[in-house]
């Protein structure tokens, strides 16, 4: 039996079912919802409809802009030099002292992996390495990251080509130790092509709940894992780690002992908020940015120089500038201006990572002859202030948050619009910031689909806005922003 490659749901294989029935069986020709036999067509065009759906799947992932399960998508990336960034875990210094200020006897042992947690308990950070209060001394200061230490037990059968996906969600990428029969495995990057039959390696991947998947070898590229094991790694991390204030992390959740064994009770705080936490990038904005890095794996041109900048975790936005540009620079160096994520103004170690992303030959060298110099952004601050007469149906408690929400993501770091341009960049690509944009997406701004804008009366910015070169126009307040 044969049917047509169109016939791809249900009612297609249905129809065509039909015909081959009238042709096959010259007094079938009642095809009521009673019949058995339509019973057997619709089942058997159920099962198509199924397989259908199945295979459609499937090919999707072959695909950047159709796939939609982030291991396929980050395989299909890797492929155009361009790495989908996954968790990253807040840190801060903390400060652990001896309750009522009275010096102990004996050192005092302060664990790697220590829980610390918020007073309400719910945001947890654990210490990254030990440290010790010593005798006669009242504090000591250790470094904290906001993630959680998870231990799985695992068995394996020596079947080739094994993959164990992890239980726990939002999986901290480089964070996991596996031991199998008494054996460290080692991760690599990206699949198991340059390694052999006993050599004892896996890689991770991830699915759409950021769980780890580990994959292993077939006994020739990659030994086959056998017998039983354990595996630990991290979870957590994400933007939410950066929002805790000063003086919050105070919970102390596991117990601490001096070299002897006796508990002491201590005391716990942050004296500065949490950074560096990120969400992992969205499979949207990847399918969007990725393009840009498969021109080159090395940096030659001035546009090279950005992708690269961009491409280091940390970095947010960034613009090269060479003497073509500005006669100050010298010849055969490129200025690179660096935004950190978040804001503000890059760390050395930030710039220490650009840089050796343009030496490591593994990230995007640059050319031997071209000097690389890093600089901080230079900001123009933006101000929104004015009236916003709302929509009858809607509350101001509804409409405020809803603007301010639409402005913050219009001049965020990553929003692109139709076309893939970046709404919000240096003066060297958008030398004006357009007052008639600031409007339109104050008007466009709906609540629930609708919009629920009728006018805006703006007193800051009431023209047009000069952007310079190198500036970076950032929006500092919408506090004069007011809705009627």
């Amino acid at each position: 039996m044969k049917l047509k490659y169109t016939a791809r749901d249900f009612d297609s294989y249905f129809e065509e079912l039909k015909t081959i029935v009238i042709t096959k069986f010259k007094t079938w020709t009642k095809f009521s919802a009673s019949n058995i036999g339509v019973l057997i067509l619709e089942l058997f065009s159920t099962l198509g409809d199924q397989n259908s759906f199945y295979l459609n799947r499937i090919v999707n992932q072959l695909f950047l802009l159709s796939a939609d399960q982030r291991q396929f998508i980050i395989k299909k990336l890797r492929a155009m030099y361009y790495k989908l960034k996954g968790r990253k875990p807040a840190s801060v210094d903390v400060v652990f002292s001896i309750k009522n200020a009275t010096p102990h006897i004996r050192d005092i042992e302060i664990l790697e992996g220590t829980i610390i947690k918020t007073s309400d308990g719910n945001m947890e950070f654990e210490t990254i390495a030990p440290c010790t209060i010593y005798t006669g001394e009242l504090t000591a200061n250790i470094t904290v990251k906001h993630w959680k230490s998870e231990k799985e037990y695992l068995s394996f059968s020596a079947n080739e080509n094994q993959k164990i996906t992890l239980k726990n969600e939002n999986y901290i990428e480089k964070t996991m130790t596996l031991v199998i029969e008494g054996e460290i495995w080692e991760e690599v990057e990206d699949d198991l092509l340059d390694y052999g039959p006993a050599d004892k390696v896996f890689y991770v991947e991830q699915n759409n709940d950021l769980k780890a998947i580990l994959n292993f070898g077939n006994g020739i590229n990659g030994a086959k894992p056998t017998g039983t094991g354990y595996v630990l790694y991290k979870t957590g991390g994400g933007d939410a780690g950066n929002n805790i204030e000063p003086n919050t992390l105070v919970k102390i959740d596991s117990e601490i002992t001096d070299i002897a064994g006796f508990p002491v009770e201590l005391e716990v705080t942050n004296p500065n908020s949490p950074s560096g936490g990120e969400d992992e990038e969205s499979i949207e904005n990847a399918k969007k940015l990725a393009p840009k890095s498969n021109r080159s794996t090395h940096t030659i041109i001035r546009e090279d120089y950005e992708i690269a900048a961009e491409n280091v975790t940390g970095v947010a936005r960034a613009l090269a500038i060479g003497k073509s540009i500005d006669q100050s620079v010298a010849v055969n160096t490129t200025h690179i201006f660096i935004i950190p994520l978040g804001g503000g103004l890059p760390s050395t170690q930030l710039k220490s990572d650009v840089q050796a992303y343009f030496k490591n030959k593994s990230g995007r060298p640059a050319v031997h002859t071209t000097n690389v110099l890093l600089f901080d952004p230079s900001y123009k601050n933006i101000i929104i202030a004015g009236t916003i007469y709302k929509n009858n149906k809607f509350t101001t408690d509804a409409v405020k948050p809803a603007v301010d929400s639409q402005l913050i993501k219009y001049f965020s770091f990553d929003n692109l619009d139709e076309e893939y341009n970046y709404t919000n960049n240096f003066g060297f690509y958008k030398p004006t910031l357009f007052l008639d944009d600031i409007i339109t997406v104050i008007k466009n701004t709906k609540i629930n689909g609708i919009k629920c804008i009728k006018n805006v009366s703006l007193e800051t910015p009431t023209t047009d806005t000069p952007i310079a070169t190198k500036e970076y126009p950032i929006l500092v307040s919408l506090e004069g922003l007011v809705v009627e």
